[in-house]
């Protein structure tokens, strides 16, 4: 293994010879971007690879090993030892609502109108809830939210996953052109939008709602929605790719996919 530091002409390069011992092989890397370790495991790897191809040349290249004994347990059976108990039947909403239980009155919320409490955030996504339920939201249907960062996007998330729907984020600086087809493919039967950009939006099929009406009930607390409408196995939001390759494609994902994710990290890092 040879060692180079910025100057090297490129930031790895492998060359062999045939010797009177056989190939001999002299891997060059770049300091600044490798270490001496990494070299020499990728060395060992390319060790592993030869020996198996000159012992099975008829073997199939996706069944050549690269890795034995202590570092293939490593990393085949080791490193994918992550299976984790978390609440299995928990949804989003429900673990929202567990904390407004717990802590009613602490800040839940600050954005640049001021603040909300747990209380306060809960009793505006209740009462939000009531009127997209009125308005035909229940299980598996999709809430487009074409809302700009705001306490009003939070709430109506959170709304939406109570009425047991599930919402598709909107950007507003998209292309008229993708923001059709995303509510198009997404089957979004509503659209909740600011009303200083709702004008923005492209017509389709779906009803545009402004936050600003929907929310005018964060005045007086609503009911609470005791029914649960969506179980763990519903559907909490659809969620775009890029499209850089073809046609953006809508990714559904639902409430244990995310409880999951999110009991993960909070056990990795606590907050």
């Amino acid at each position: 293994v040879e060692t180079e530091g910025s100057t090297a002409k490129f930031d790895l390069s492998l060359s062999m010879s045939e010797t009177g011992q056989g190939l001999a092989a002299t891997l060059t890397y770049n300091t600044d971007l490798f270490v001496e370790g990494t070299a020499k495991r990728l060395l060992g790897h390319l060790g592993v690879l030869l020996e198996e191809v000159t012992a099975r040349p008829d073997a199939r290249v996706g069944d050549v090993a690269l890795l034995r004994g202590a570092e293939a347990r490593k990393v085949l059976v080791e490193w994918n030892q992550t299976a984790a108990e978390f609440p299995r039947t928990a949804t989003l909403h429900g673990l929202f609502e567990a904390q407004v239980q717990r802590t009613p009155e602490a800040v839940a919320l600050v954005s640049e109108e001021g603040s909300l409490s747990y209380r306060q955030v809960n009793e505006a996504a209740e009462a939000l809830a009531a009127k997209l339920r009125a308005w035909g939201v229940g299980p598996e249907v999709k809430v487009g939210l074409a809302l700009e960062r705001s306490a009003a996007l939070v709430i109506a998330q959170v709304a939406t996953l109570k009425a047991g729907g599930a919402w598709v984020p909107l950007d507003v600086e998209y292309p008229a052109e993708r923001l059709a087809f995303m509510v198009q493919d997404s089957g979004a039967a509503l659209v909740l939008a600011h009303s200083a950009r709702a004008q923005e939006l492209p017509v389709t099929s779906a009803r545009v709602v402004l936050i600003e009406d929907a929310l005018r009930a964060m005045e007086t607390p609503a009911q609470t929605i005791r029914q649960t409408f969506t179980g763990a196995d519903g559907l909490a939001y659809v969620i775009y790719t890029s499209g850089s390759t073809g046609k953006p494609k809508g990714v559904g994902v639902g409430h244990r996919a995310v409880v999951n994710h999110l009991h993960w990290r909070q056990q990795r890092f606590p907050m």
